[in-house]
């Protein structure tokens, strides 16, 4: 991996998390007008599990890992950005469901 793509990689989580926060705020105004239960908390922790991939992606673009680089990418990126976006996107379905219905 050269070192654009990897700083590229690194602003695509960048923004994947910007546009995270944005839905958590929408949401959390959405629910405090249709006083719903504050499930965008999830967001939250998509945020932060988004934030420990990023370090995990950065530590592998840094060649700080060294020969363990497959199960250390498993662990510090896609398994805590499959958590992150999968409870972002059941946050997100919980709040904006009524859209499909309209």
């Amino acid at each position: 991996m050269t070192t654009l793509t990897g700083f590229l990689s690194l602003a695509g989580l960048a923004g994947v998390g910007l546009m995270l926060g944005v839905l958590a705020s929408l949401s959390a105004r959405l629910g405090a007008v249709t006083k719903m239960r504050p499930l965008y908390r999830l967001f939250w922790v998509g945020i932060a599990s988004v934030a420990v991939a990023a370090g995990g992606r950065a530590a592998v673009i840094a060649g700080l890992v060294g020969d363990r680089h497959a199960l250390f990418s498993l662990l510090a990126y896609y398994v805590p950005l499959s958590f992150g976006l999968g409870a972002s996107v059941g946050a997100a379905w919980l709040y904006w469901r009524w859209l499909l219905r309209e």
